[in-house]
């Protein structure tokens, strides 16, 4: 379970300040986590209007020393979600929140392509286990809704200590 495996010392949220990349479109979104402290940390990502036939994923374990960039259009409008000793994080600039459901492992939701009233939910090391239950439904054993909050268009620097 991903709780044992993180701590709660420090963690730099970045949203990356300089211009589009090359390859990059103007609309692209990319926020960089760097872990200073000496436990992991991690970030699961959401989508307000699907990235492709992608809701939400995660975990993304960002170990001490290290950091992950993730990056979307903003057309899809970013949502994170960042754990740290299994508890949220959340950062008085970004009120904003949505749930979206969640696993204890690695996970994605996802839509089925032939229907947009299903919901796929993988779990897994190679997202191996499926459920599909119907959009509203009530989720399954070992699923919960955790709030994720909206990270906008804006480059900000953010710094979590403890």
């Amino acid at each position: 379970m991903f709780t044992r495996l993180i701590g709660s010392k420090f963690l730099i949220v970045a949203l990356a300040a300089a211009g589009p990349a090359a390859t990059a479109s103007a609309n692209d979104v990319e926020v960089k986590v760097e872990n200073y402290s000496n436990d992991n940390v991690v970030v699961a990502m959401a989508y307000d209007h699907f990235d492709g036939v992608v809701a939400a994923e995660g975990w993304f374990q960002i170990k001490p020393g290290t950091s992950r960039k993730f990056k979307t259009n903003t057309a899809n409008d970013l949502y994170l979600r960042v754990e740290r000793a299994g508890k949220e994080v959340t950062f008085d600039k970004f009120p904003k929140f949505r749930s979206w459901p969640v696993n204890g492992g690695r996970f994605d939701v996802l839509k089925e392509s032939d229907d947009s009233s299903i919901r796929v939910l993988r779990t897994g090391v190679n997202l191996e286990h499926r459920i599909n239950i119907k959009k509203d439904d009530k989720l399954p054993t070992g699923w919960a809704n955790k709030r994720f909050f909206r990270v906008g268009s804006e480059n900000e620097t953010l710094e979590v200590k403890p």
